[in-house]
């Protein structure tokens, strides 16, 4: 999912040797990401380089650090290089045919597809919104959409 943001116009997917991330002309998080780092012996070189990749770019970035990251201590080692933690998510997996039936949607809510352009706009909005994109910038969010139908999903409240 996070790969769509480095694929977009005027973005850059990176996927050398054991490290995925991306680029976006978008200057606030989480729009430039490390996303995965699998690296063994000249990992400080490979987290100096993308350091100073977003460096010169001069935008805010993020570190993705999966239980499966190497080398082991890679938190340690991006903290020395100040970046903080900013969340733990836990991560889990289940069968699809052992999970329950979906609790029933609450009164009021409708769920519906967001298929027309005035929809897709509205959701961009929200999401320029909520991550305080500014407006010079907006506009690159459309480009971060696959250029299929989108497949997601709004709850949007029902006024009586």
């Amino acid at each position: 999912m996070w790969s769509r943001f480095g694929r977009g116009n005027a973005c850059r997917l990176h996927d050398p040797d054991g490290a995925i991330w991306f680029d976006t002309p978008i200057p606030t998080l989480p729009y430039n990401m490390v996303i995965k780092f699998v690296v063994g012996e000249d990992a400080d070189q490979r987290i100096n380089e993308i350091f100073d990749h977003y460096g010169r770019r001069k935008v805010p970035f993020a570190w993705l650090v999966h239980p499966s990251a190497q080398p082991g201590d890679l938190s340690d080692r991006l903290r020395a290089r100040g970046l903080e933690e900013a969340e733990e998510a836990m991560g889990m997996a289940m069968d699809l045919a052992g999970l329950p039936s979906p609790d029933e949607v609450p009164a009021g809510v409708e769920i519906e597809e967001v298929d027309e352009q005035s929809e897709v706009m509205e959701f961009l909005e929200l999401t320029a919104w909520r991550w305080e994109v500014p407006k010079d910038a907006a506009h690159h969010l459309a480009d971060l959409r696959t250029p299929s139908k989108w497949e997601l999903r709004i709850a949007r409240s029902v006024r009586g």
